[in-house]
């Protein structure tokens, strides 16, 4: 594709030394050349720090910015705040994009601010058209968890987008904290099915076992449904479904974590059975919320008891 922008692509690297130099190759092989690569090292200790500087030894279009340790939103807004391109995309240095990632959603950019595709397992091209969505039928498919996921990965942003935004240090579920921000400054949204971004799912990751820092989500989405009240009123009972997933969670993994008589599970299921029944009436709610509503009517013990049985 002639005459590109100069796109930003940001990677975010801490530990991931085994599969790092996959991720800096499929970036590197990408059809695009008009592009910089902004590497943020955020204090490794694995070697990571040593092969990011061997690419940039090898590649003009690799930059490396280093943190201390400060953890992955530090490390983005790093990114962004020397990145000096028109559009902005984001890829973890574990995961792999496939080699015309960028050039395929660059072309979805076309009067848009924002080019969304899927993240997965298994690569998957189509020739399907592109759905062109307004800012509120983007922020109630994020929030509806139906089309637009709350990860950064698999999308493409117009810089200008970040102008007023970063991501919050020190939690977790940055994304989802950042997304509703993001698509609440955004004209249009462009969204196509297909998986362009492989993911990387590995033991251990902060996400993949148990800690109170991922409580952390309720006060995300606490933050989400006052944004939305303010910046995007259509989407607030989408905002409250957002909401009642969080808590279902959250209360399902404090059960299953021997907390399940915390003030923090209490506190959840005061949510759930608050918001449960505007949801159950709600047609767009997903079936899974649906499912876990149906199964909390007869009570908090009988759904302790379910959330024990369905590990």
């Amino acid at each position: 594709m002639d005459h590109l922008p100069l796109i930003s692509v940001i990677v975010p690297v801490y530990n991931t030394a085994p599969f790092l130099d996959e991720c800096l190759e499929s970036i590197a092989l990408q059809s695009c050349d008009n592009m910089e690569v902004i590497l943020v090292d955020d204090g490794s200790t694995d070697g990571s720090n040593a092969i990011c500087r061997r690419r940039v030894e090898r590649d003009g279009r690799f930059r490396l910015v280093e943190c201390d340790n400060c953890g992955p939103s530090v490390a983005r807004n790093a990114g962004i705040d020397v990145s000096r391109g028109e559009y902005v995309t984001f890829v973890d240095s574990d995961d792999v994009i496939a080699r015309d990632y960028v050039t395929r959603l660059y072309a979805m950019m076309t009067d848009a601010d924002m080019a969304v595709t899927r993240v997965g397992g298994k690569m998957r091209h189509c020739d399907s058209e592109s759905l062109i969505m307004s800012r509120d039928d983007a922020m109630k498919s994020l929030l509806y968890q139906d089309g637009v996921d709350s990860s950064v990965s698999g999308k493409m942003f117009a810089r200008h987008l970040f102008d007023e935004e970063r991501f919050t240090p020190g939690i977790m579920y940055e994304d989802l904290d950042i997304m509703p921000r993001v698509i609440g400054r955004a004209r249009r949204i462009v969204f196509r099915d297909e998986v362009l971004y492989f993911y990387r799912k590995r033991s251990g990751s902060r996400l993949s076992v148990f800690t109170r820092d991922r409580l952390d989500v309720l006060d995300v989405v606490g933050r989400i449904g006052e944004y939305v009240a303010l910046n995007c009123p259509a989407a607030s009972a989408a905002a409250k479904s957002r909401m009642l997933s969080a808590h279902f969670n959250m209360f399902v993994l404090l059960v299953r974590n021997g907390l399940g008589y915390s003030k923090e599970a209490d506190a959840c299921w005061d949510v759930i059975s608050k918001l449960r029944m505007g949801c159950l009436r709600d047609r767009r709610v997903r079936a899974k919320n649906k499912l876990g509503i149906i199964a909390s009517l007869p009570g908090k013990g009988f759904f302790k008891l379910l959330s024990r049985l369905s590990k």
